[in-house]
Order: structure tokens, then C-alpha cells, then sequence
């Protein structure tokens, strides 16, 4: 019987230009480097190591018990939140069944924008490169949303804190809903004058931020103007030690949030209670 070898193929041939050799002999150098480190130091001598014990039982009671801090509402500082199916656990466990609900899209880039995040649009085509009814009328929404209120959004930058928030995160499995109304306040900043966004629009027609509010005789808040991004007309506001109330115009259309712009001097946040 007679048998044959292939010649094995040369990593180095004479028409390889000098830097792919010079490529392939750093490519081998590391190999050798990296199989000489694995037997002198195998993965399987790390094996057996103690792990030490950690707050949490491998038990769904263990995990329940886990009070969330506080400053997990504030999670999204300096990061990007990806919009798309099954990717956002704010809105619970399966994204994709809420996420072309009306407005879902406007709170979420509100929300994220408002904590120095931004937003990472994704939606998904059929097949045939064509759009759901779904996603176009939500492409819509946002397209129309920012021609209103983009200016509060582009080149902005956050303000001493985020906003003003009810929602308490509980722990979960991807399932920290938040529910966003007329009382979720958000603020973001174009040099001296401050944007206030309310995430819906209030059934009385009033938005109150009471992170504004003014102090009998402290020389903060001192609120000249306000006014609401799409209209011309003028607001009815007024300022006390509760906070800013502004009186919202009767307005047809969509009402997806509130973005009111306001200037002043010595705007600083008030601490105060949410009841």
C-alpha cells in the first residue's frame, strides 16, 4: 500500500510583504508565551479555590429579601440604554410587548437624558426590509415629539439632580417597572436657562416642581420666566415655598409630556417630601 504526505503549508512564504511576517512572528512569540504561562500556572490548580460566602441563598426567598438603595434610581448616569426588543428592564421582564405603546420611546430618552445618558435607537424589520404599522407610527411619534422639544434635548446637560420621582425600584428578574405620569418630573440644562419635562400631562391642567420652590426670604429660585416649548402663547406661573406652579394651556394633539423652559437666576434644588 502506499501512502502519501502533503507537505505542510509555510505560515512564511517569499511573496508575503514584510510586515505580515513581521505579524505572524509576534503572532507565534505570544502562542509560546501564553502555552509556556498555562503549564506553569494550569487553570485546573485554581479550580478548587474557597469562594467565600456572599449575601444571597440560592433560593427565590433570598433574592426577594433584597432591599434595592436608593441611588439604583439613578442607575442610567453616564450610560446608554439600548431601546429595542428584550433589552430595557425598566419596563419589566418582556419589553417587546410594551415598547410601542405611545410615549414609551419619549419617557425613556427623557428619563435617560435627564441622568447624562443617552439612547440607542433599535427597531426591527420584516423580512422583506419593510416596517411594522407599529414601529412607524412610533418613528412618527418621536420624529413629531422632537421637532417640539428637541432643542431641551440636544446638547443639554443635567442639572444638580435628575428630576423628581414616586417610583421605587423593587427587586427582580429584569422586572423594575416604572410607570411614568404628570408627577415624574425631569431636568435638563442649555447654559443658564433649565428645562423641566413632566412625563404626561396632568388631568388638572398644573404642573408642580417642587424642587423650585421658594423660600420666604432666601435668595434662591429667583424664577423670571416660563414658558412651554410648542406654544407661544404666555403661562400663568406662580412660586411659593411648595414649589412652581404652572397653569397648562388647553392644547389639542398629542400630550406625551410637558417641556417647559425656564430662566432665572440662582436656580438651586429644594429638598422637599413627596407625599
Amino acid at each position: 500500500m502506499e501512502t502519501s504526505i502533503k507537505p505542510q503549508r509555510r505560515l512564511v512564504t517569499p511573496n508575503m510583504t514584510q510586515s505580515t511576517r513581521l505579524l505572524i512572528a509576534v503572532t507565534a512569540s505570544l502562542a509560546s508565551l501564553g502555552a509556556a504561562a498555562l503549564a506553569a500556572d494550569p487553570p485546573s490548580a485554581k479550580l478548587n479555590l474557597p469562594i467565600a460566602p456572599g449575601p444571597f441563598k440560592p433560593t427565590m426567598a433570598s433574592l426577594a429579601a433584597y432591599q434595592v438603595p436608593d441611588w439604583f434610581g439613578d442607575a442610567k448616569f453616564g450610560i446608554w440604554s439600548h431601546w429595542g426588543p428584550q433589552s430595557v428592564p425598566m419596563a419589566g421582564g418582556w419589553y417587546a410587548r410594551d415598547m410601542y405603546k405611545e410615549g414609551t420611546g419619549i419617557y425613556t430618552l427623557v428619563d435617560n437624558v435627564s441622568k447624562n445618558g443617552n439612547l440607542l435607537l433599535n427597531v426591527v424589520q420584516r423580512p422583506d426590509c419593510s416596517l411594522d404599522p407599529e414601529v412607524e407610527r412610533m418613528l412618527g411619534e418621536l420624529a413629531e415629539w422632537t421637532a417640539l422639544n428637541g432643542e431641551a434635548i440636544y446638547g443639554s446637560r443635567p442639572w444638580l439632580v435628575y428630576g423628581e420621582s414616586q417610583i421605587k425600584v423593587k427587586a427582580g428578574n429584569y422586572d423594575e417597572v416604572y410607570k411614568f405620569d404628570a408627577r415624574e418630573i425631569r431636568f435638563t440644562t442649555q447654559g443658564a436657562t433649565l428645562d423641566a419635562f413632566a412625563l404626561g400631562w396632568p388631568e388638572d391642567g398644573k404642573i408642580l416642581i417642587r424642587s423650585l420652590g421658594k423660600p420666604a426670604g432666601a435668595d434662591v429660585n429667583n424664577v423670571a420666566s416660563v414658558s412651554l416649548l410648542g406654544y407661544d402663547g404666555k403661562l400663568v406661573w406662580k412660586q411659593t415655598p411648595d414649589g412652581l406652579t404652572v397653569d397648562l394651556p388647553a392644547i389639542t394633539g398629542a400630550k406625551i409630556t410637558v417641556a417647559l423652559k425656564i430662566t432665572g437666576t440662582n436656580l438651586k434644588n429644594i429638598p422637599f417630601d413627596l407625599k
